[in-house]
């Protein structure tokens, strides 16, 4: 049988497409492997003729000044140097900055001008001999053969061994090749090349170390329906065609080599060549590409998973804009990096010195506002690294320097401090903060701000500024909130928006870069009663009075004691043994308040069962007040707060000595801090003691999914939340993220409800913009003038009727800032009168009074009467597919429903025997979280509130039945019955019905 099948065929149309001829200057060398020298390891034929062409006038210096004109001994003389030189230096260094012999300089490669303006520096990079070598004998030692070996002016780069799945071998076979086939110390692979390529038809692998059966090979590939692999070839071209065609491509390799490719070193001083992965090397190009096109004045939103590897985007991102050019010109002026990752400014100025070789291009600002000034004009300082909370500093800088252009690089929240800097940034921008943030993503804990919380304040921040023509903005993350996909976001399909690059969750996952925290998933289920010991005889707020039981029963010392034994009993037996007996695990509680309760408690519990050499630690921020003693993660772990990453990842070397003064800590306690951004591999399970919802739950458990040598699973132990609710908040970050654009319609419906209020009059709105923008703020008079103008507004909202209607009105106010200062980002409007809305609408929210509210405190009338935890059926629930983000909210604004009043032992005899024998404890508790999630749906309260209780339920039975589909069915019996027994589901239905209708304000139609 003959045919174009064989691996030689496969090998024979990738040298063709490299070496066509029409390919003009783009096209490569096709190279002998007759003139390869495996003692040199490289090709002199191919580096004296790059010499030759380049370089004569220093190559005769050589040869007459050094050699009296004995030209065959400078050449001997110059290979035997160039071969050290690598051998030393390494391959990049020298293709970077070129080697001396004898004292004459010479580069060994020239790269491509940032701009045109130098045709020498053009002409020279032209010259650069770029050959490919089929059938490469690389050894002194065998006759064994490379398929493909890529050579830069005689220089090898790179090896590539090539598989032909109709000879039934595939990229596993290459890399089995490499492993066992390779001997590591032949000096193209330990001296010389510095990535190695295993290919099939479908795939690409690659490694940038040959270790026999130790040797890592990553994933090359483009990704396929956001999952792993690639799409299919088209047009008579392989799935893996992009290999050769976009990154071997002559122009696109040697910028690799000059500006992707570099050496890391670790804490122990191992280096490290890291070769770009292709979905970082594919976004660097895309932002790039667009940036140089369009110029300044473009926001780009980039969604790259953990394990993506954003450090180091991010800083292949920032060299690159730093030094592009469009028509000879430079783009941007400067780069800032905000960031709060501590290591990226030693990883970035390590980085960019390697291509620049210069000191001074990385500045990172340490003070205050003066020091941000003098780098933003610093004549050397190309990239300037700030923090998340000089964020508004930053911009306010930037906007008294219009006349630059500057490229601003968003790194999401990693910082491991957990709410810091969203505490810094609520500070800077101000009490109008508040108002920027959506509900979900603010924390249970008043004074510890959520990570997707600092999304939102940075979009606020953003807006607040409105959209400049001299900045952009690169937006970095892997769980986009809705606000940061909106004004991020990219125009796809009409009023979507979905980032300008993705590298999705599943494909980390299924690439092996992540693991999946979702493959086994235990909820536990926590049942329990409680009784009013003083009769229940006052008025309170029945929404309160529910959170404040709940508040109660998780902080009394029973529960505490109970979770904590299971904690410490599930531990050592079930995970201890794991990650090679190493294994760690994090408690995330709902407050700083119960992660104090609860570190006292597995320390209670660990003493209890011999394990008091398993100290847990605790981590919160600021100090937090129990039971009358204040106290701060300091004090408690016994060391500063810096120092707890360290502590918690030691483990035992078996060195008696080295091991001397050190503690073993197993647990880690947190409440928000360290639940984000806080990269340990050695993370495995994670126990669950609070609510989690949408981006804050995918934040959270991601903490486990950091891949370790040992590690093949993970495991997460929920006390709170349903396994179906936690894969639906993963499902949206799992492929694409995308959410719907505000549409300009709804700021003119937000802009009407507003003003429908009594309240705004249009006379002080223009008094009031003609002072704010006309008025030197110098005049002493201009801020008594403005507390004027907004001071009948004020009064006019302390008279409206009742705390409804002025509850109302904040919504309205909230509701037209929000839409109007996204829009104003996109869509550029022709309309005083909305503007001076906006403005005096931004000042009015700060002067209005303060909301009055908190947490019911209840003290000691609560009493639990019965507790019992169950573990339920472990489950994966992991993705099927990507879903989206909630689309942004209508431009109809419904007022909060007011909390109806009931007395107390009403409430508590609802949450224990609301429907007596027919159900049992844990049945009631899940009946009363259905009713809390359909309280949350306005028009289904709209409908209670203005409909009789009988037509109420027409509709309620309905949507009743779907709420307990979406509820997870921990008593099969209970489920079973409603959805086969009509009178049941009938007596069931107009119970629970008849109690929303009631709590929805429904009774008041009655009356």
């Amino acid at each position: 049988m003959t045919g174009p099948y064989k691996e030689g065929d496969f090998e024979r149309a990738i040298e063709a497409y490299l070496t066509d001829p029409a390919r003009g200057q783009a096209r490569w060398l096709s190279g002998h492997p007759a003139n390869y020298d495996a003692k040199l390891a490289l090709d002199p034929v191919k580096l004296d003729a790059f010499i030759a062409a380049t370089q004569a006038k220093q190559w005769q210096t050589l040869v007459t000044t050094r050699f009296g004109g004995d030209e065959g001994k400078a050449r001997a003389t110059f290979h035997q140097t160039v071969a050290k030189m690598l051998d030393s230096q390494g391959v990049l260094r020298c293709l970077r900055v070129g080697v001396s012999v004898m004292g004459v300089d010479f580069e060994l490669a020239y790269f491509r001008p940032e701009h045109g303006l130098t045709k020498e520096l053009t002409e020279l990079y032209a010259a650069n001999r770029v050959t490919v070598v089929r059938q490469l004998i690389y050894s002194t030692k065998n006759t064994n053969e490379l398929d493909l070996v890529l050579f830069v002016n005689g220089l090898p780069v790179a090896t590539a061994e090539l598989k032909n799945k109709l000879t039934k071998q595939t990229v596993k076979h290459a890399m089995k090749q490499y492993r066992s086939d390779r001997e590591a110390s032949e000096p193209i692979f330990a001296r010389r090349a510095i990535a190695h390529f295993a290919v099939d038809t479908d795939e690409v692998y690659l490694a940038t170390k040959l270790a026999s059966q130790d040797t890592v090979f990553l994933p090359f590939n483009r990704g396929h329906n956001n999952g792993k692999g690639n799409p299919p070839g088209t047009g008579g071209k392989y799935a893996t065609s992009y290999l050769w065609e976009e990154v071997w491509q002559r122009d696109n390799w040697l910028d690799i080599l000059r500006r992707f490719v570099h050496v890391s070193k670790n804490d122990d001083g191992e280096r490290s060549v890291i070769f770009p992965r292709f979905h970082q090397w594919d976004a660097v190009l895309r932002l790039l590409a667009h940036a140089r096109t369009n110029g300044a004045g473009h926001n780009y939103l980039i969604e790259h998973s953990a394990g993506s590897g954003k450090s180091n985007t991010i800083a292949w991102l920032a060299h690159r804009l730093a030094v592009l050019h469009a028509d000879d010109e430079p783009v941007f002026d400067k780069v800032i990096i905000v960031t709060d990752r501590l290591v990226l400014d030693q990883q970035l100025g390590d980085t960019v010195y390697q291509f620049e070789h210069k000191t001074g291009l990385v500045q990172k600002t340490k003070g205050g506002s003066s020091e941000l000034a003098a780098a933003l004009s610093s004549a050397t300082s190309r990239i300037i690294i700030s923090t998340l909370q000089k964020f508004p500093f930053v911009i306010e800088k930037l906007g008294e320097l219009p006349d630059r252009n500057y490229a601003i690089i968003i790194d999401e929240a990693h910082s491991s401090q957990g709410g810091e800097a969203a505490k810094a940034l609520r500070t800077a921008l101000g009490a109008g903060a508040a108002a920027a943030v959506d509900e979900e993503d603010k924390s249970e804990d008043e004074d510890e701000p959520s990570e997707a919380e600092v999304q939102d304040l940075i979009a606020a921040s953003v807006k607040a500024r409105g959209k400049q023509p001299n900045l952009s903005y690169f937006a970095f993350t892997a769980t986009p909130t809705r606000r940061t996909l909106e004004l991020f976001g990219s125009a796809v399909g009409g009023d979507q928006r979905a980032p300008f690059h993705l590298y999705s969750m599943r494909q980390a996952i299924e690439e092996g870069f992540i693991l999946d925290v979702l493959r086994r998933y235990t909820p536990y289920s926590v049942l329990w009663q409680v009784a009013s010991e003083s009769g229940g005889d006052q008025e309170v707020e029945n929404s309160k009075a529910t959170q404040a039981i709940v508040k109660c029963v998780s902080r009394h010392p029973e529960t505490l004691d109970e979770k904590a034994r299971v904690i410490v009993e599930h531990f050592h037996h079930a995970v201890a043994p794991k990650v090679g007996g190493h294994a760690k695990a994090m408690v995330a509680c709902a407050s700083r308040e119960l992660a104090v309760l609860t570190y006292f408690a597995l320390t209670k519990a660990a003493k209890a069962q011999g394990h008091e050499s398993f100290k847990p630690l605790v981590a919160f921020s600021d100090a937090v007040s129990v039971s009358g003693t204040s106290y701060t993660e300091a004090e408690l772990n016994g060391f500063g707060e810096a120092e707890l990453p360290g502590k918690f990842a030691w483990v035992p070397t078996g060195d008696p000595e080295k091991d001397a003064g050190h503690e073993l800590h197993r647990l880690l306690v947190v409440a928000e801090k360290y639940q984000t951004g806080f990269d340990q591999p050695l993370l495995h399970t994670m126990y669950v003691d609070k609510k989690l919802r949408g981006i804050r739950a995918v934040q959270t458990l991601s903490r486990l999914n950091r891949i370790h040598p040992e590690k093949d699973d993970t495991f997460v132990l929920d006390f709170v939340n349903a396994g179906a609710d936690i894969r639906d908040a993963f499902e949206d970050f799992y492929e694409a993220t995308m959410t719907s654009a505000t549409s300009p319609a709804e700021m003119y419906v937000a802009h009407g409800a507003l003003t429908a209020y009594p309240v705004i009059d249009v006379a002080d709105e223009q008094a009031f913009a003609g002072v704010f923008l006309g008025s030197d703020p110098l005049e002493p008079t201009a801020h008594a003038q403005l507390i004027g103008h907004l001071q009948g507004a004020v009064e006019r909202f302390a008279q409206l009727p009742d705390d409804d209607e002025r509850k109302g009105f904040r919504a309205a106010l909230s509701k037209f800032l929000d839409i109007y200062g996204f829009l104003a980002q996109a869509v550029a409007f022709n309309d005083p009168k909305l503007e001076a809305t906006f403005l005096y609408g931004r000042h009015l929210q700060n002067a209005l009074p303060t909301q009055e509210g908190g947490s019911l405190d209840l003290g000691g009338d609560i009493v639990l009467t019965h507790l019992r935890i169950e573990a339920l059926a472990e489950q994966d629930v992991s993705p099927g597919q990507g879903g989206t983000v909630s689309d942004p909210e209508s431009g109809e604004v419904l007022p909060p429903v007011e909390p109806t009043k009931d007395r107390l032992a009403v409430i508590i005899a609802d949450l224990n025997t609301r429907f007596g024998a027919e159900l049992g404890s844990g049945d009631r508790i899940i009946l009363e979280q259905v009713l809390g999630e359909m309280a949350e749906d306005p028009e289904l309260v709209q409908e209670a509130k203005v409909n009789s209780k009988d037509n109420f339920l027409l509709v309620f039975g309905g949507a009743f039945e779907e709420e307990m589909l979406k509820t997870d069915n921990t008593n099969k019996a209970f489920f079973e019955r409603f959805f086969s027994d009509e009178t049941f589901r009938a007596d069931l239905i107009a119970g629970v019905g008849e109690e929303f209708h009631r709590r929805s304000g429904g009774d008041e139609l009655a009356a």
